[in-house]
C-alpha cells in the first residue's frame, strides 16, 4: 500500500494518502513518497503538516510531521551546496569565455561553504 502514497498526494488526496501511511515509520513514508515518479517538491511538506493537524490520533503523530520536514530541509541544503559548489559553476568561472567572474566564484564557494557548515539537529 506505502507504494501509492506518491500518488495520492501528488494530486492533493492527504486523507487518503494518510490512511495508506498507517503503520508505516518516517522512514518508510519518506522512501515511498520519492520512489515514485513524478512526486511534486513540497508534496512531503504537505504530508507534515498532515501529521501535525489531521493525525491527532497517532502517537507522537507531531513528532513524526517534524521528522519528516526536518529531514527534507537536510536534503535541500545538501543539495544546493552541492550544486553551487560544484563543478559546474566552477567550468563556467574556468571557461575561455568567463561568464562568471572571479568575484562571482569566490561568491559561490563561499556560499556554499555556509550551506555545509549549516548544521541542523
Amino acid at each position: 500500500m506505502s507504494s501509492d502514497l506518491s500518488s495520492l498526494v501528488d494530486p492533493g488526496n492527504i486523507d487518503a494518502a494518510l490512511l495508506a501511511a498507517r503503520g508505516l515509520d518516517p522512514e518508510r513514508i519518506r522512501e515511498s513518497l520519492f520512489r515514485g515518479d513524478g512526486f511534486m517538491t513540497d508534496s512531503a511538506d504537505w504530508f507534515a503538516r498532515a501529521y501535525l493537524t489531521e493525525l491527532a490520533d497517532v502517537p507522537h503523530a507531531e513528532q513524526i510531521g517534524a521528522k519528516i520536514a526536518t529531514e527534507s530541509k537536510k536534503l535541500v541544503i545538501e543539495y544546493l551546496a552541492e550544486s553551487i559548489g560544484g563543478k559546474d559553476l566552477e567550468d563556467w568561472a574556468t571557461s575561455q569565455e568567463r561568464p562568471l567572474s572571479q568575484d562571482q566564484r569566490n561568491a559561490w564557494r563561499e556560499a556554499a561553504q555556509q550551506l555545509r557548515e549549516i548544521s541542523v539537529p
